[in-house]
């Protein structure tokens, strides 16, 4: 019975011994298993965090391309306003001289328009002076062949033509003409 008894906890450490394997082994699957998550967790973390800085990365390169961009958009902005200020204000240059020179032009225009008036009108008065000499001397003419005294005529003539020269105009003179 020894024996038996013997026997009988040889058996019941060996299973023990089994159950005790049994649950060494299920607790070092179930460890194995956790760690396996643990790593699968850390991995998918790692993973997440390299996509993150990668599209991190991404989009600040996008970033700087599209300020590079804007840039040089800014830039071409800013050199088109320029030429477009210089082309208009060439215009504005073109158009002002345009203008003085019309103004010009006109202007000398009316000065030869006045001197060919005044020419005109010099040429009437001598005219009209030269009609006027040949009636005055007509007139003396005539009075002399009837007898008559030509002497004040004569004077009234000389201060005419006197007042002429010193640019005055008499009323006597006008009383003639």
């Amino acid at each position: 019975e020894r024996k038996k008894n013997q026997d009988l906890l040889d058996q019941h450490h060996k299973e023990s011994e089994t159950k005790r394997a049994e649950d060494m082994a299920e607790r070092n699957r179930r460890a194995a298993e956790l760690q396996a998550a643990i790593d699968r967790s850390r991995q998918q973390q790692l993973d997440l965090k390299q996509e993150r800085k990668t599209r991190q990365q991404q989009e600040d390169a996008a970033f700087a391309a599209a300020w590079t961009q804007r840039l040089k958009d800014l830039e071409e902005e800013d050199r088109q306003e320029k030429a477009d200020r210089f082309a208009k204000n060439k215009h504005n240059q073109a158009l002002i001289t345009h203008q003085i020179e019309k103004k010009a032009t006109k202007k000398r225009m009316q000065k030869e328009k006045e001197l060919e008036d005044a020419f005109l009108a010099k040429m009437a008065m001598d005219e009209e002076e030269q009609m006027f000499d040949e009636y005055t001397t007509a007139c003396l003419d005539e009075w002399s062949r009837q007898g008559k005294d030509t002497k004040p005529m004569t004077i009234h003539l000389g201060k005419t033509q006197a007042a002429e020269k010193k640019n005055l105009t008499a009323a006597i003179t006008n009383s003639f003409r």
